[in-house]
């Protein structure tokens, strides 16, 4: 409910007085443009510079051009993966390199910034697959780019995978 978070966000800022805000949500350009219309008009009143995360699938200039207008300062973007195969199969993001270029592309034409996340140590990624994503990391230009290594966290389809496979017990 926007009213609901607007109220929460005037909450926070009068109490923590913060130079910026970030908004931890996945998929922050996946409301409908209406919603993300009346948050953009109400968040104005705030001002206050936001850092976002989103998918490339929900990246259109429309959406992007009402962030900066808001004052969006950098989106987060987590790839995964450079091999688009792999990125399918294993890590369950179906969009090809080709879409992701361009969808960042929106941002940098658009002078906002933008950084990307990666992981490596997938179970059954082998150093080529490794180098895809630092290839696909190589054909954009992102603010910041960081690495971390998979994490087989407790109740996830990858660390079933992994104890399938026999890396984990």
């Amino acid at each position: 409910n926007i009213d609901r978070l607007m109220t929460e966000i005037k909450h926070l800022v009068g109490k923590y007085s913060p130079d910026y805000i970030n908004f931890n949500a996945e998929s922050f350009l996946a409301k409908p443009l209406s919603e993300l219309n009346e948050f953009a008009e109400k968040y104005k009143k705030i001002g206050l510079p936001f850092w976002c995360q989103s998918r490339p699938e929900t990246v259109i200039e429309e959406k992007i051009k009402i962030l900066k207008d808001m004052n969006c300062q950098n989106m987060q973007f987590g790839i995964e993966h450079g091999n688009e195969a792999f990125r399918r199969k294993v890590v369950n993001r179906n969009y090809s390199n080709k879409m992701l270029i361009e969808r960042l592309n929106v941002l940098s034409d658009l002078s906002v910034e933008y950084s990307v996340n990666n992981i490596i140590g997938f179970p059954d990624e082998t150093p080529d697959l490794v180098m895809d994503t630092v290839e696909l990391n190589r054909q954009h230009v992102a603010a910041d780019i960081s690495c971390s290594i998979f994490t087989p966290f407790h109740g996830t389809p990858l660390r079933e995978l992994a104890i399938e496979k026999g890396y984990l017990r």
